[in-house]
């Protein structure tokens, strides 16, 4: 699971940088899946958080900006994610 943000900067107790949030997300994420999703393993999951660097569209209106505070949950193939896994 990967999060992002926008780019306005943030500067809170809880989230100290977009870094922060857009990880937060991402874990918020996965937890929820571990949760609700009994059928998948938790080694097959992994959060990351991609602040403003990866948006999804440009920063350059509100709208644009709305979409760029999202997350993206990513599916992969058992025996390509764990190559080295027997």
């Amino acid at each position: 699971v990967q999060g992002f943000t926008d780019n306005d900067p943030i500067n809170s107790v809880r989230f100290p940088s977009n870094w922060e949030l857009s990880t937060q997300r991402a874990v918020e994420v996965v937890k929820f899946i571990q949760k609700n999703f009994n059928n998948i393993p938790n080694n097959r999951l992994a959060a990351g958080g991609f602040s403003e660097y990866h948006p999804q569209k440009p920063n350059n209106s509100e709208d644009n900006k709305k979409k760029n505070r999202t997350i993206k949950i990513t599916i992969v193939e058992h025996e390509f994610f764990f190559k080295d896994e027997k």
